[in-house]
């Protein structure tokens, strides 16, 4: 779902041992993604979890359907589920675009 420039929607947050639905907010300005408990919290601030962009990999899983892992720069990683393909495939593109933005810009800022 877009909304104000930006991608937002619940997915299932794989933790060590369990799966959490989480609201998550894809902020290509920023260059981040952020996950609240729910929507409703979705105006709280701090997030309760963020993860930067610059320079982050997603990848598909095959650990369950629809599951892609988020790897940044600084070694943290998340991985994800989506409710279908069709939104696997918008998330993962979403993100691998706003992680090749913020890290083209990151080059650019850095020859300059």
């Amino acid at each position: 779902m877009r909304q104000e420039g930006r991608e937002d929607g619940l997915g299932w947050k794989e933790g060590p041992c369990l799966s959490l639905v989480r609201y998550f907010v894809l902020d290509p300005d920023v260059g981040q993604l952020q996950y609240y408990l729910n929507e409703h919290n979705k105006s709280q601030r701090p997030p309760r979890g963020s993860l930067p962009l610059l320079g982050a990999s997603v990848v598909s899983s095959d650990e369950f359907p629809h599951m892609f892992t988020i790897h940044s720069a600084n070694a943290d990683s998340y991985k994800l589920r989506a409710s279908d393909a069709e939104e696997q495939r918008l998330w993962m593109t979403q993100l691998q675009l706003c992680s090749r933005r913020h890290s083209d810009s990151s080059a650019k800022d850095y020859l300059s």
